[in-house]
């Protein structure tokens, strides 16, 4: 037997793009657990490999001649903040190309942007350099006012190395996880004066 009767189907609604109620984004249980999975993957490879807590210990310990005294980075400093900084830069790129070279096959190409300046110049005379040196004047400048402790500013380094191509080859050699294809420097600003970079008296 065949029942006769007629039904109207059911009324259905399209998943649109964005993040709107009928998005694909609400309503798809698979995405939003494997957004969920993704997040948790990349917070935890943040909080190790990529770890910005790992300041060398030097710096914080006042019988050190590389205490980073009234500094939050090795601009300006002497040369031993500078070559504490270049150590702990080397071995966070180790633990970096170790874990990356887990992750790609063989013959796999990875590209990654750090930032970096030319060979020779020195670290008072990079533009990036400046501008932390020039925060961090201002911090010491609100430490001298009361607002801030001054030994919250000497406790503060920030871990931001600028290598050279230099510093990066011989980075990448020593490892011998990978082979450089291709390396680049963007042009920084120009000056007033049309020169590259930036200076202090």
């Amino acid at each position: 037997m065949r029942n006769s009767s007629v039904t109207e189907p059911p009324e259905s609604y399209l998943m649109n793009a964005g993040d709107g109620s009928y998005s694909y984004n609400k309503n798809s249980y698979f995405q939003r657990a494997a957004t969920s999975t993704a997040k948790e993957k990349i917070d935890e490879a943040i909080a190790t490999v990529l770890d910005i807590k790992r300041v060398p210990k030097e710096l914080l310990d006042e019988g050190s001649p590389a205490w980073n005294k009234g500094k939050i980075h090795y601009t300006s400093t002497p040369k031993e903040v500078g070559d504490a900084y270049k150590s702990q830069f080397t071995k966070d790129m180790r633990d970096f190309f170790n874990a990356r070279v887990q992750e790609i096959v063989s013959g796999g190409i990875m590209a990654f942007i750090v930032p970096g300046t030319q060979d020779g110049v020195p670290h008072s005379q990079v533009p990036l350099g400046v501008n932390l040196d020039i925060l961090g004047l201002s911090l010491m400048d609100m430490a001298k006012e009361g607002i801030i402790k001054e030994s919250d500013v000497d406790s503060l380094n920030l871990p931001i190395y600028t290598a050279t191509p230099q510093e990066m080859t011989e980075l990448v050699n020593t490892n011998g996880c990978f082979d450089i294809e291709r390396m680049e420097l963007t042009a920084s600003r120009k000056s007033p004066d049309g020169s590259n970079g930036a200076s202090r008296k």
